[in-house]
């Protein structure tokens, strides 16, 4: 059942979607899985195709109606020949080229520009070659001020 569940997934999978459009959904297709035959094995397997109705409701949105379509299939499973563990690994494997490596500090954004991420050390403000300004210069201990001469003239 399994193998029956993954083929049909595969099959017909689409787009994962958080919020689905009542006006944009016309047809559903349910696959159901029926209780087990009395013996243990696998029961039947129920595919329906429905389309949507729209009827008036007191609320807001309207009643959503299903209403069943062609083709309709009751499946059993019969035969089922599992593969070998080294053949099953084989057919599942991916190739180097289209695994997705992920990049450090590098992304996407909504509507598809890469941006990137630079991290630096932190940076020594007093080597950095700025315009030397007299005013912003240090001044050395051992020699005086000009207040200080003035101070002492007096």
């Amino acid at each position: 059942m399994m193998t029956l569940k993954n083929i049909l997934l595969d099959f017909f999978r689409g787009d994962v979607a958080d919020k689905v459009s009542l006006k944009g959904l016309e047809y559903v297709i349910t696959v159901t899985a029926g209780p087990r035959t009395p013996s243990g094995g696998p029961g039947l397997v129920y595919f329906r195709t429905y389309t949507t109705t729209f009827k008036k409701s007191g609320m807001r949105q309207p009643r959503i109606e299903l209403e069943e379509m062609g083709p309709s299939l009751d499946l059993r499973v019969r035969r089922v020949r599992y593969v070998s563990d080294d053949m099953w690994k084989q057919a599942i494997r991916v190739p180097k080229e289209l695994k997705v490596t992920k990049v450090k500090n590098i992304g996407r954004d909504g509507l598809g520009d890469k941006y990137g991420r630079v991290h630096m050390g932190r940076q020594d403000v007093s080597k950095i070659q700025t315009r030397k300004v007299k005013a912003l210069r240090k001044r050395l201990d051992n020699k005086p001020s000009k207040q200080k001469k003035m101070d002492t003239s007096e």
